[in-house]
């Protein structure tokens, strides 16, 4: 009897690859494949929907550390008259860096070690528009050896609203000559302690 047996996977556990055992044809691999990725599939489905995603709801200021006030400008509104979506993603580029520049841990000439960007994103909840200020807020939601996981969160200048957006941004340290991964400095390190302790929701 002619067998086949599944010999690889990606990480989807989705089958890559057959072996092939007493001379299979190709045509009858192929099948075989195809009727494992579908059961793949329908198994990949069915967990989807027994476990739904979580819905990220808005977070209330207390859930942040450091604040940074931030002015709007009549360039941040878009066609539908709202600050557009990419604009957050710059506002929390200057709210990190910021606290990291005043706080000695960021020099922008000169370190011996760079934060790249690796990973950033944003969920939306209100809408905002200039020419409104408004605040974000800040905390350190995860230290690794040589990466920095930032949460962040823009609020109205009325506390009593919770956050219009909120999302994270990935910081991964290299060296400056080499572009290699980096352990995190011990003055980073002291800084990030700073803010680790924000009580969250």
């Amino acid at each position: 009897k002619q067998s086949v047996r599944q010999s690889s996977f990606d990480d989807n556990n989705y089958p890559t690859r057959l072996s092939r055992s007493a001379g299979l044809s190709r045509p009858l691999m192929a099948q075989q494949l195809l009727a494992q990725f579908a059961r793949a599939s329908k198994a990949r489905w069915q967990n989807a929907r027994m476990n739904p995603p979580v819905r990220p709801q808005p977070e209330p200021r207390s859930a942040y550390k450091h604040f940074r006030s931030i002015t709007t400008r009549w360039l941040d509104n878009d066609a539908y008259g709202h600050v557009n979506n990419v604009v957050y993603y710059n506002w929390f580029d200057t709210v990190v860096n910021a606290w990291l520049i005043e706080g000695g841990a960021l020099k922008l000439a000169g370190g011996d070690t760079l934060g790249l960007v690796i990973e950033t994103q944003c969920n939306y909840f209100v809408p905002l528009s200039f020419p409104e200020p408004v605040v974000a807020g800040l905390r350190v939601a995860h230290v690794g050896t040589s990466s920095v996981r930032y949460e962040l969160a823009v609020f109205p200048v009325d506390e009593r609203h919770t956050c219009a957006a909120r999302g994270h941004f990935v910081h991964a340290y290299v060296d400056r000559a080499t572009r290699r991964p980096t352990p995190l400095t011990p003055t980073l390190l002291s800084l990030l302690e700073t803010l680790t302790d924000a009580t969250c929701p």
